[in-house]
């Protein structure tokens, strides 16, 4: 939706150019975001010669390499967590053959790891959303939208202020990324001299999953609002059904109000999944 919004490219976005770095995640991403700008009269408006940009930003044209990246964080959480599921990490251990033995296994160093690893996917994934945000938002690079989406600019506000909160919980989330799992502290006179700190990690991720949810929701309507206002231009299938489903429970572009409640049913909208559900991952 902002790259439609901010009247960006999808060729950047093509299979054969992800393919030249073989990261999963990346090839995931870029496909998503190619098939979702698919039939989009936005885009095809300036397809052609007469749009004199060379590229677009990094916020737009890299998204696959950084949503790709967290996509494949992801799955490596995911498989230290299916490791652990499946493991003992009992002290003492009773073995097969009837051994009892002291170990280590118990150490969460691995899941602390990936806990951290997580939060700083979480926290560079939220930056860019907040770039793509605050490029919408000023007209000296929104390519011809109103200054901050406002209704009448120089008079309303428009989502400025919605971006400043995305700014706000972005710095939040970088102080969040610094690790938990470096921050050992000895207990038990000096026996557990080197813990995990997995606990601090795993909180402070769920605290920061619930500002990359807050981030997407005031990105998603920014974009909604970028794309009311490139009318009568028709967005593609699937991003105008999730304008829609935004539609139905944040109204459309208009004089300032107070944006708390618009940004809390954003955010349900996301956290539920209605997202998904009306547009469909492709990968």
């Amino acid at each position: 939706m902002s790259v439609e919004a901010l009247l960006g490219t999808d060729r950047v976005f093509a299979d054969d150019l992800a393919a030249l770095r073989p990261h999963p995640g990346q090839a995931a991403a870029a496909a998503n975001l190619h098939d979702l700008l698919a039939g989009s009269a936005i885009v095809a408006s300036h397809a052609g010669a007469e749009d004199a940009r060379v590229q677009d930003a990094y916020s737009l044209r890299c998204a696959p390499a950084v949503h790709g990246a967290a996509r494949d964080t992801l799955d490596h959480a995911r498989a230290v967590a299916d490791r652990e599921l499946a493991a003992a990490i009992d002290n003492p251990v009773v073995l097969p053959d009837g051994r009892i033995e002291s170990n280590g296994n118990f150490h969460g160093a691995p899941l602390g790891y990936a806990l951290d690893f997580l939060a700083v996917a979480v926290a560079d994934v939220a930056s860019m959303s907040e770039r793509r945000t605050d490029r919408l938002l000023d007209r000296n690079r929104s390519a011809g939208l109103p200054a901050f989406l406002a209704h009448d600019p120089g008079v309303d506000s428009g989502y400025m202020i919605a971006q400043y909160t995305q700014a706000g919980i972005v710095s939040e989330l970088k102080r969040l990324a610094v690790p938990a799992s470096v921050d050992s502290i000895p207990s038990s006179a000096m026996q557990e001299d080197h813990v995990s700190m997995g606990w601090a990690a795993g909180r402070k991720l769920r605290r920061a999953l619930d500002g990359l949810t807050r981030v997407l929701a005031i990105e998603l309507m920014t974009a909604a609002r970028g794309l009311d206002l490139r009318a009568p231009l028709q967005t593609g299938p699937r991003t105008g059904a999730a304008r829609a489903a935004l539609r139905r429970v944040v109204p459309g572009p208009g004089p300032d109000r107070y944006l708390a409640a618009d940004i809390e049913a954003a955010v349900a909208v996301v956290r539920g999944g209605t997202l998904l559900a009306v547009v469909g991952e492709l990968q």
